[in-house]
């Protein structure tokens, strides 16, 4: 696992640190990052759908103590996530035979939200502003 820190683009002050997963040895999150990427979904809008019920819930994570709570997303089919991820317990290395569920709820549930074609300044209203 690699980390790297960026800074918030236009000069922002807010800094965070990307943790990556070592892709390029594990043929397996190659295959699971395809058929995400089929799907043309976004990890942000699919998590926040599953959570809300829309979706339904993500499989559980496989980390002790973390049993009931869902898998990252993220992590596991973008090989990458943000040092402040609601599922971080879950970025840990799984093998094949753990990840079936997720491949799985990929296959049948992620679909693309009308959200995800919005553009990223009109997603979410911040500070009270209007959308325009």
């Amino acid at each position: 696992m690699a980390a790297s820190t960026s800074t918030a683009p236009a000069g922002g002050t807010k800094s965070f640190c990307l943790l990556t997963q070592d892709a390029a040895s594990d043929p397996l999150n190659n295959n699971l990052r395809i058929l995400w990427g089929e799907t043309r979904a976004k990890c942000g809008s699919t998590k926040k759908a599953a959570r809300e019920g829309e979706l339904p819930p993500l499989p559980r994570s496989k980390v002790a103590g973390h049993v009931n709570d869902p898998m990252c997303l993220n992590w596991h089919v973008m090989d990458f996530c943000l040092d402040n991820c609601r599922e971080k317990y879950d970025h840990v290395p799984y093998i094949e035979e753990e990840l079936t569920d997720l491949k799985e709820w990929v296959s049948t549930s992620a679909t693309r939200r009308a959200e995800d074609d919005l553009p990223r300044n009109r997603r979410y209203r911040r500070g009270g502003g209007r959308n325009k």
